[in-house]
This record gives C-alpha cells, structure tokens and sequence, in this order.
C-alpha cells in the first residue's frame, strides 16, 4: 500500500520524513517528493504533484494532507486546468493550492484521503468563524499566516 504526503513544500519538510519513516516502520511505502517521487521530464512541477496522485490506485493506496499554517503555493500547472479556477457543488473558489488540488484530485479519483490539520490551526479557524458571525472584520489569526485561509471555503473539496 502506498500512502501519498500531500502538504505546503518548504514548511512541513520535517513533518513529512516523520511520517515516511512511520509508515516505513508500518510496513506502507510513503510517497513524497524528499524520496520517491516519481518526475516527468519537461512537466510543470505542479503538474508532476498531481501525476504522482494519478498514479496513485483507488483501491489500495491513500493520501495524507497534512495541514498547517500556510496556504501554500497556487496551483500553476497546465495539464489540470479545472484547478485553475476550481468549483464544487455551488461554491466557486478560483484559484487554489498546489495541497488544495492534490487533495481534490484524490476525491475525485476515490482515492481515501487522510487529513492531519494541526490543533492551532483549527483553533484560529474556529476563532475566525465566531469573529466573522458577529461581525469583526479585522479578525487577525494568532496562528496561521494567512487569514484568507482561515475562510470556511478556502479548503473544501
């Protein structure tokens, strides 16, 4: 079974070769772009993510979205354009990060995806909601870096 990492790049390097060595020690083969990650020569890097994810087997394998405080880059790949100005449902949410599209693609596929979001970011979101229900708009997060990402729909798939 494969588990792919899926998270913002420079930030959460640490984190990510924690958790390859755990699900090493699990027996599971990690996927992450430090290791094994499989590239395509002349694909956009962006593109090279969500091919990994692609290549990923529904039935079998998973993906980790590990969540912290940053947003993370903004999807600019060619390949996946409906990433380029994403909509679910009845919400359309323009543009969205590199983890965001990664994260969708496996849900389109059926692939199960994991999600570790770190408790101060859930609690400046929460705080954000409470802020924005009674009308403080310039709610600064204690946490996370951006507060557009503390916005309900910033990170649903």
């Amino acid at each position: 079974m494969k588990a792919y990492l899926a998270s913002t790049s420079d930030d959460l390097s640490e984190i990510r070769l924690r958790v390859s060595d755990a699900l090493n020690d699990w027996g599971l083969e990690p996927i992450n772009y430090e290791d094994n990650f499989y590239v395509e020569p002349g694909l956009n890097t962006h593109d090279v993510c969500l091919k990994n994810v692609e290549a990923l087997n529904p039935t079998t394998d998973c993906l980790i979205t590990i969540i912290d405080r940053t947003f993370g880059g903004l999807y600019n790949g060619s390949k996946f354009h409906r990433f380029r100005n994403y909509s679910k449902d009845q919400f359309s949410y323009g543009h969205i990060s590199i983890t965001w599209a990664e994260t969708a693609l496996a849900y389109e596929l059926g692939i199960t995806v994991i999600p570790f979001i770190y408790h101060e970011s859930v609690v400046d979101h929460d705080e954000y909601r409470k802020a924005k229900r009674t009308g403080h708009v310039d709610f600064q997060p204690k946490y996370l870096n951006q507060t557009e990402f503390t916005d309900l729909k910033k990170f649903q798939i």
